[in-house]
């Protein structure tokens, strides 16, 4: 095991090397580097990000020194944002750091220099003005640049995500396996027909028989005395039985294990209506040479599907689980479903490949490690959008929901009402409600509420 996988042998476990590539290939933005700020950047330093950059003209001072982990009593004047990019840089050295203290966001945002902000796999603007807040969100927005809000005062915060749309291709569920059993491919037929003499066999070898043949043999012999596959869960409680009965003692694990299985697997193979929906999504009806990898690849998968190869199914996941059985007859299974997996796989890849030469697109964008990826998880698929920031604040508050939401002490909706009449209030005032003498604090109170009303 290398140096690396050492280091991040914990988060690989949870988001696998897929994940940590992505991780490692982000450049992120913070817009302040606040305590929240910074505690946000330490939490993706530790696990290997590519790099940071640390936008923020502020001068460091004795408040931010007392409640910023990142910063010293001996970096009171200086830069608070390559302050806190020399400290947190000490977490991984394997990080790029960057920092801009001499502009503000206004001013990188100026369209002489706006374009920086392309550069960024993601934003994080905190306590970020509203005015300024909602530029680069326009920013963010038009260069399809994910943009997250934060907002904090004392022990209230919340978090919004801005953009147009997030594509979710590996959704770590926790069911994968298609087996295919209510329409075995040829080879898997093939494969069962292997043990036809189920009857006449040891019982050493009648205890490592798959439980994927055990449910293809007994299924087949309901069909033959029903005429069809069992539909329901009487149906499939009735084909329990008859597993059951061909165990020929009672700790035979994988007959055991055929029987769990049933309700799980035991099921007519069709396209999940998410899926289909994403199948009939305006962006998977109109590719243009602007299209994203993942809408090209989901117009490549619903073409294979109305195909005769993929038959209306989508592309086999090529995921067998872990059985009762002897290791030759499980690789030998195993690798049935993996070969039909590559077969369904280069079939879309040559869909793939036609779409890419009619938008007039490089044929290597989409490489097989990609194709791989979209069609083991095909059946998971999600696509995420939201509201722009424009849309919320200014073109199309939700001013009746909130209204709604208000008329309840308990709900969270108050706070939300609340961080928006302070931001409000600093648009006017160019300070927060609370920045001034205690003497004033009824009168910014108020000022606050008539802002919210």
């Amino acid at each position: 095991m290398d140096t690396k996988t050492q280091r991040y042998d914990r988060q690989l476990r949870l988001w696998q090397a897929s994940g940590q590539m992505a991780l490692e290939s982000a450049h992120v933005c913070l817009v302040n580097g606040t305590a929240t700020g910074t505690e946000i950047l330490k939490n993706l330093v530790l696990p290997g990000i590519g790099a940071y950059t640390v936008v923020d003209p502020a001068r460091t001072t004795g408040a931010d020194v007392g409640n910023n982990f990142f910063l010293r009593v001996e970096d009171i004047g200086e830069h608070r944002a390559a302050a806190t990019c020399a400290l947190l840089a000490e977490l991984n050295p394997d990080v790029e750091k960057h920092a801009y203290a001499t502009h503000t966001v206004a001013e990188l945002l100026a369209p002489e220099a706006a374009a920086m902000f392309d550069a960024f796999t993601m934003v994080v603007a905190v306590d970020v003005p509203e005015a300024d807040l909602l530029a680069l969100a326009a920013r963010c927005w038009q260069t399809q640049k994910p943009l997250v809000v934060v907002r904090v005062c004392g022990f209230f915060g919340y978090l919004r995500v801005v953009g147009p749309e997030h594509t979710v291709v590996d959704t770590h569920p926790d069911h994968m396996a298609d087996l295919r059993l209510y329409a075995p491919f040829p080879a898997l037929l093939e494969y069962a027909a292997r043990f036809e003499s189920m009857d006449t066999m040891s019982n050493a070898d009648h205890g490592h028989v798959p439980y994927v043949v055990i449910l293809l043999k007994y299924l087949e012999q309901f069909r033959m005395k029903h005429g069809r596959l069992p539909g329901n869960y009487q149906e499939k409680n009735e084909l329990k039985t008859m597993i059951r009965a061909g165990m020929r003692a009672s700790d035979e694990e994988n007959f055991h294990e055929a029987m769990d299985a049933v309700l799980r697997s035991c099921t007519k193979p069709e396209i999940p209506s998410s899926i289909q929906a994403l199948f009939n999504d305006p962006a998977c009806e109109q590719l243009t040479p602007q299209s994203s990898n993942f809408w090209i690849l989901l117009r490549a998968m619903r073409d294979f599907t109305a195909s005769s190869q993929g038959a209306g199914l989508l592309p086999l996941s090529g995921t067998l689980p872990d059985m009762k059985s002897d290791t030759e007859n499980y690789v030998a299974l195993q690798q049935i479903y993996r070969q039909k997996a590559q077969a369904d796989c280069h079939a879309v890849h040559d869909h793939v490949r036609q779409h890419l030469a009619r938008l007039h697109l490089p044929s290597d964008r989409i490489g097989d490690e990609e194709v791989a990826a979209f069609c083991k998880h095909a059946a998971f698929l999600q696509v995420i959008r939201y509201r722009s920031l424009a849309d919320e604040y200014v073109d199309n508050p939700p001013t009746e929901q909130l209204t709604n939401e208000l008329a309840d002490p308990s709900s969270e909706a108050i706070r939300y009402v609340m961080f928006r009449a302070a931001e409000q209030f600093y648009e006017q005032y160019q300070r927060y409600p609370g920045k001034v003498a205690a003497a004033s604090m009824q009168h910014n109170i108020h000022m606050c509420i008539s802002i919210a009303v």
